[in-house]
């Protein structure tokens, strides 16, 4: 079993600052798009924030939440690429 990415440091010790590479209300998919990243060793943060708008609240009783994935700075455009050829696979053969 293999451990989380750690999340990279600045020269001066300071985390590297975060970037959002996707927003979702669902935490499922969140959850499996961060394994994604886990896997090709892109650590990721998981945050979850309420959508505060009055129709949610009247209608449901309580706020919906949205999803965030966060990575490093520098590993932003990877993980985007990452994300977003997800599902596309390079040789498609049909199914006999």
């Amino acid at each position: 079993m293999s451990s989380k990415p750690i999340w990279p440091a600045e020269p001066d010790g300071r985390p590297v600052a975060p970037v959002a590479v996707m927003a979702s209300v669902g935490k499922l998919e969140a959850d499996m798009k961060a394994a994604l990243l886990e896997a090709y060793d892109i650590p990721v943060q998981v945050v979850q924030s309420a959508l505060q708008d009055r129709f949610s609240s009247s209608v449901f009783g309580n706020y919906l939440m949205q999803t965030d994935l966060l990575v490093p700075e520098d590993r932003g455009e990877e993980a985007l690429a990452l994300l977003s050829s997800e599902g596309e696979s390079e040789e498609e053969e049909p199914l006999e």
